[in-house]
């Protein structure tokens, strides 16, 4: 079995829970939980794709910085930890909703009264 192959099976394993088990601040969510809990079955079909996972990552990192909002380090979930990855980020809420509901600064006005 390749060590890609493995990588994929520890992940695709983990019960959802062992993505939504990480401690964050108020107002702020990893991109594991909310879309494992949010979004089920888009997050089942890229988790063997952990790549993917870390690309929409960046691109939360990027509109929450042009939005002037802030991102949190925090520990990874258990089942990323099980695969060695030891911390990830955390984002507002309302970018995590934005990214939901589609990419753009309207929505994301939306989303924070919303969870406001």
């Amino acid at each position: 079995m390749s060590a890609r192959n493995s990588y994929e099976e520890k992940a695709i394993s983990a019960d959802w829970s062992e993505w939504q088990d990480t401690s964050v601040p108020a107002g702020y969510e990893t991109l594991y939980a909310f879309s494992s809990r949010e979004e089920p079955e888009i997050f089942e079909s890229v988790i063997s794709s952990l790549a993917a996972l870390r690309d929409d990552e960046d691109d939360l990192a990027r509109l929450s910085e042009e939005w002037g909002l802030n991102i949190v380090e925090v520990k990874a979930p258990s089942a990323l930890k099980r695969l060695g990855v030891e911390s990830v980020r955390a984002f507002p809420v309302q970018v995590l909703g934005a990214r939901a509901f589609g990419w753009s600064q309207d929505t994301v006005e939306i989303v924070k009264r919303y969870f406001s």
